[in-house]
């Protein structure tokens, strides 16, 4: 019972999470990356204005990393978002290791690289160990996200598919 009792005296709000208990430096740090990783996928999706497929899917992992940051926070009494866009950019990265992104994209995600590397790198040194931690398992969350959308793609494709069927169906391109 005490244990329980200990556990509900950890949980955060919703509010409290997001908001980073009112600490504006981490707020703004953090929603700047939020919103620097979150412009190659839109990037994308607008490219290729057509495909559904591709903002449903994005779509549904950019909520699924929301729902997790949150669910996590609440459990472990943890504040903000950063578990969100280092999972996005982990998403990012296999998709950007795989096939090589065309023109501006590939630029802006060598911009992107270098901000997740400096915002990481800059908690790693203000932050607890555990927030490095909880870092690099969200890049690896994303990463395997990727893989398995990726695994599941190629699993469900037509026998041999063209570069075309692939961009519509596949992640980033």
């Amino acid at each position: 019972k005490l244990q329980f009792l200990y556990f509900i005296g950890r949980m955060k709000s919703v509010g409290d999470i997001l908001s980073y208990e009112g600490d504006v430096t981490d707020m703004v740090i953090n929603y700047i990356m939020l919103c620097v990783v979150l412009v190659v996928p839109l990037m994308h999706i607008l490219r290729d204005e057509g495909s559904r497929k591709i903002w449903w899917w994005w779509l549904g992992v950019f909520i699924f990393f929301w729902a997790f940051q949150i669910g996590l926070c609440l459990l472990v009494g943890c504040t903000g978002i950063s578990i969100i866009w280092n999972s996005m950019y982990g998403h990012l990265v296999h998709d950007g290791v795989r096939k090589l992104f065309g023109g501006r994209i590939l630029w802006y995600f060598i911009l992107v690289t270098l901000a997740v590397i400096g915002a990481d790198v800059y908690y790693a040194v203000t932050s607890d160990i555990i927030t490095t931690v909880a870092h690099i398992c969200a890049l690896v969350l994303g990463i395997i996200l990727s893989v398995s959308h990726w695994q599941w793609m190629k699993r469900h494709a037509k026998a041999s598919p063209t570069d075309e069927e692939t961009e519509e169906t596949d992640g980033l391109q």
